[in-house]
């Protein structure tokens, strides 16, 4: 089982336990389809599926994990010059805020989060 962070419509998160996405997308509907109550409509709602990287470890203390609250995705690429560009999308204050930024190496994702969270 892997852990994943969940979204629905951009506001309500959580952890689901699942062998992959499409299984986290399936305990998730069902689990609010039982106890969302009336106003949850499946056939409305939009769920997103974060898979929870081990890299949110800290090193020194394995057991603690940080969620990425607002952290929803990210890709990289070196480009022409040799620099390592970071696109990093959050969703901060009800908005989705796309940051990018660029280091000269390549470096943990983590570390071009942390320095994207900086500039929202």
């Amino acid at each position: 089982m892997k852990m994943f962070v969940y979204v629905i419509d951009s506001d309500v998160r959580g952890i689901v336990l699942a062998a992959d996405q499409e299984e986290a997308v399936k305990k998730v509907m069902n689990a609010y389809i039982d106890h969302g109550g009336p106003e949850f409509d499946p056939e409305c709602v939009n769920i997103k599926i974060i898979p929870f990287e081990e890299n949110s470890k800290f090193e020194d203390h394995p057991d603690v994990t940080e969620l990425p609250e607002i952290f929803q995705g990210y890709d990289y690429f070196e480009d022409g010059d040799g620099k390592w560009v970071y696109n990093i999308s959050f969703h901060h204050e009800g908005n989705f805020a796309d940051v990018q930024v660029i280091f000269p190496r390549k470096v943990p994702v983590a570390a071009a989060i942390n320095k994207a969270r900086k500039k929202i």
